[in-house]
């Protein structure tokens, strides 16, 4: 093993402990040239790691083209994957999203059956709105582990697949002698990925009502209430916005000016991205005076 393998090894073991830093230390210290796109796939992983989407997005892109030029088609396809997931789900363009994936398939069909042809897919599968092309996508995932797939060939399926979308709704999170915390109370379609999140503070909110009413400071229904009117009013924002972009269909007229306006002001993308990450609401983000601030603060 060369020096700079070892380097690479030592950064992705990094990665896989959660440690950036070192991650990061290691894969700069290989030399830049010739470009080695597992280097710079490597800095785009750290980069996402510490949740600088945004940032990680043009490493990223440097790792497919010095893959390309390796003649590394299996990296290729793989960061062509990631590339269309971070433009679909951080920049909610689904347009350039089709595009990287189509890269993707198209890379894999010339590399031939590897290791990425069941992610891909999968990937295709999950939007395939023909329900028997999606039951192909998945069974052509599972050829590649042949003892497995012919396991599941034998079995008998008793219920249809069951995937993306997901149906969207609220409901009453309480009653006499029960409660409803995250899913249960309210789902929105994964793509925002905040269905952790927001089932700890839904929880965080809910113990809290119950606590004034253990505490007799509250009849039961009051503080219930009060922690159903929060909810829905945290939730709706981001619930419309994630709604929309679960539609994968391409941003209305308004929302293209404004990503067009925003892609050259940093603290702007910055912003957009903590509306996708759950720290910002989108109610906040769309206010037209808080665009205007961003827009003419100093970049």
């Amino acid at each position: 093993m060369t020096d700079a393998e070892e380097l690479v090894a030592q950064g992705y073991e990094a990665l896989r402990t959660g440690d950036s830093t070192g991650a990061r230390r290691a894969f700069e210290a290989v030399a830049p040239e010739p470009p080695n796109g597992a280097v710079v796939e490597g800095l785009a992983r750290a980069a996402y790691l510490d949740h600088a989407y945004l940032p990680a997005i043009e490493p990223w892109v440097a790792a497919y083209e010095a893959y390309r030029g390796g003649g590394d088609g299996v990296g290729a396809i793989r960061v062509a994957r990631t590339l269309a997931y971070m433009y679909l789900s951080i920049l909610g363009d689904a347009a350039v999203m089709r595009g990287w994936f189509a890269r993707a398939v198209s890379l894999l069909a010339d590399e031939g059956p590897c290791a990425e042809s069941g992610w891909v897919s999968l990937n295709q599968g999950m939007f395939e709105s023909d329900p028997k092309l999606k039951e192909l996508r998945y069974r052509e995932a599972l050829a590649l582990s042949p003892g497995f797939a012919e396991r599941v060939g034998a079995a008998t399926r008793v219920d249809r697949f069951h995937g993306s979308p997901v149906p969207n709704f609220f409901r009453k999170p309480y009653g006499p002698g029960w409660a409803l915390v995250g899913d249960a109370g309210y789902t929105k379609d994964p793509i925002t990925a905040q269905g952790i999140s927001n089932a700890f503070l839904d929880a965080e909110r809910c113990a809290t009502a119950l606590d004034a009413v253990f505490a007799s400071e509250r009849p039961f229904d009051e503080a219930m209430a009060g922690w159903h009117a929060e909810r829905d009013a945290h939730a709706m924002a981001i619930y419309e916005f994630t709604t929309q972009m679960a539609t994968l269909e391409p941003p209305p007229p308004e929302m293209q000016q404004l990503l067009g306006a925003i892609s050259s002001n940093q603290p702007a993308m910055d912003a957009f991205v903590s509306v996708t990450a759950g720290t910002l609401s989108p109610a906040e983000f769309f206010n037209p005076a808080y665009i205007e601030g961003l827009m003419s603060a100093p970049v």
